[in-house]
């Protein structure tokens, strides 16, 4: 029998929108993972960001197979609210194990489940909230790694990044925080340029202005390797 401490570093991540299968390696006994729901598509309302959850050393059976959903960020409705989406969760297992909530259109911040992370934050006036971080909410600006909202008219909320726990955003300007996008800045009207930033950011209160994307990273040995910032970089 293989010891968990002799299987190499490995990860997956899964980062476009739609369900999958993972089958666990051989030798590997436990995971962590980190899920970022995707943010909030807008129509004249900022909408909220995506929530980001975290689970770590969670017990896995080589061979067999667990669910990986990925949320698909919220799209733009142009200039009829009918068409404007929320963004959508994303979890491994089921949403009661680890999940990163979406951001609601026009409305509040993802949730999130899991041994720690943040709530997205909601539409702040006309910029979009910023997603989740890994030990504070969005747009929080101090304490942890929650992406920013901002004030500001015309700019999408900043995203978050699944390489484990960095600086936070800067307050108002949009700033993704840990290695997430900064939201886009309406110029010159391309409204989509007040799209949320990647991963979990929400957009702006311009019409067409969609979320940031969601997404799902699993790495192991999930024993020696645990989110927020415990060897959580690249392989």
């Amino acid at each position: 029998m293989i010891e968990e401490s002799e299987v190499a570093r490995g990860e997956s991540v899964y980062h476009i929108p739609g369900s999958y299968s993972w089958t666990c390696p051989a030798g590997v006994t436990s995971v962590s993972v980190v899920c970022i729901g995707g943010g909030g598509g807008s129509q004249f309302t900022a909408s909220g960001g995506g929530g980001l959850g975290y689970k770590n050393n969670y017990a896995v059976t080589p061979g067999n197979s667990y669910t990986v959903v990925v949320g698909a960020r919220g799209r733009g409705a142009g200039f009829s609210a009918a068409g404007q989406t929320s963004g959508g969760e994303s979890y491994f297992v089921n949403n009661s194990t680890v999940q990163g909530g979406g951001g609601v259109s026009g409305g509040a911040g993802g949730g999130h489940v899991g041994d720690g992370g943040g709530d997205g934050a909601s539409g702040n006036n006309a910029g979009g909230g910023g997603a989740g971080g890994y030990s504070a909410d969005g747009n929080s600006g101090s304490g942890g790694s929650g992406a920013t909202g901002t004030t500001s008219s015309r700019m999408g909320g900043g995203g978050v990044g699944p390489f484990g726990e960095g600086s936070s955003g800067t307050a108002d300007t949009g700033a993704g925080g840990s290695g997430g996008q900064t939201g886009f800045t309406y110029i010159g009207g391309n409204q989509t340029m007040a799209d949320g930033g990647l991963f979990g950011g929400g957009g702006s209160n311009r019409y067409c202005c969609s979320g940031g994307g969601g997404i799902v990273r699993i790495i192991w040995p999930g024993d020696t390797r645990q989110f927020p910032s415990t060897d959580v970089g690249t392989p």
